[in-house]
């Protein structure tokens, strides 16, 4: 069932976070930051939250969902939208998707920048 929150996710969570990351980098790492020390800087949120999500978050997935709460979602919702409930109950794993999802351009970018 979470197979059909991937058009979601990457339209409503990786494209902004895209974004946001960029305008991150832009307005605030490459200010701050000496220019020899920028892809670690760059890398440095993405290694923390790996580690946050390996060690906090992933085990306690199934107590920080709670998909009960969520349970009315789907019912509320049209057919073509239950992959937008999906997401939105098992926000953990989408979370780690759309961090996933973003590491591969921002770090390509600055291996070769």
């Amino acid at each position: 069932m979470l197979c059909q929150a991937l058009p979601f996710l990457t339209t409503f969570g990786s494209l902004p976070a895209s974004l946001a990351y960029f305008n991150f980098y832009r307005n605030w790492l490459v200010p701050s930051c000496p220019p020899e020390k920028l892809f670690y800087a760059t890398a440095l949120p993405f290694l923390v939250f790996y580690t946050l999500f390996a060690f906090v978050l992933y085990p306690l997935a199934p107590s920080l969902q709670n998909p009960s709460w969520l349970s009315w979602l789907p019912g509320v919702l049209p057919q073509g939208l239950h992959g937008l409930a999906a997401g939105v109950q098992h926000w953990v794993y989408s979370l780690f998707f759309v961090v996933g999802d973003l590491w591969g351009p921002v770090m390509i970018t600055m291996a070769f920048w």
